[in-house]
């Protein structure tokens, strides 16, 4: 990684040289393609057992910004994960991934279980649909306890600095100390073209 001064992860995005990275997603809400990180549907859901026994399943999700709606983004990706796990309010981003791409109606009608849901957005996700994609940068700090805590950043145009560089670092607000940040899906909604 190049990098403009001492401090690591800062990085100034030359656009007129191709070998440098390309300037980041900016936090919003945009037009995109969803798939799979993974091709093989063996290798893609990854099991975890539950403490009331049942066994809930994650995937990696991508989602291709198509710049319909702001050229800015276009052809630009950030990734996430969803899962088949219900919340206490009887919603999983799977659920709301099933919704967004209009496989609401399916999705009531054929699943009943966690190995349904898996097996709905195997056959929905061939198709890389398109939905409205919300993208966050967080960053997680270890603690004491071996937990992990999502830190809030305090720039206005994360990861973008004043003097035209770019910090992908999040200061603590409980340490001080610099914490690398990435940027995630954080929610799916329902797009429907204008007529």
């Amino acid at each position: 990684m190049e990098t403009l001064n001492s401090t690591p992860n800062v990085m100034n995005f030359n656009t007129a040289n191709p070998n440098t990275f390309r300037v980041p997603v900016v936090e919003g809400t945009f037009l995109g393609q969803i798939k799979f990180a993974v091709d093989d549907p063996s290798k893609r859901w990854v099991a975890k057992q539950q403490e009331d026994g049942s066994t809930t399943y994650s995937a990696r999700v991508i989602c291709t910004y198509t710049g319909e709606d702001n050229e800015d983004v276009k052809g630009k990706r950030v990734t996430g994960y969803i899962s088949t796990k219900v919340d206490d309010n009887g919603h999983s981003q799977a659920i709301k991934l099933a919704w967004a791409i209009g496989a609401g109606e399916r999705m009531i009608e054929e699943v009943s279980t966690h190995e349904d849901m898996c097996a709905l957005l195997d056959d929905e996700l061939f198709a890389e649909p398109v939905c409205k994609v919300q993208n966050v940068w967080i960053a997680d700090e270890k603690q004491s306890d071996g937990t992990y805590k999502t830190l809030a950043r305090r720039m206005k145009n994360f990861p973008l600095k004043d003097d035209g560089t770019y910090d992908f670092t999040i200061v603590s607000e409980f340490t001080g100390q610099k914490v690398p940040a990435r940027n995630v899906i954080n929610a799916f909604y329902e797009y429907k073209a204008q007529a």
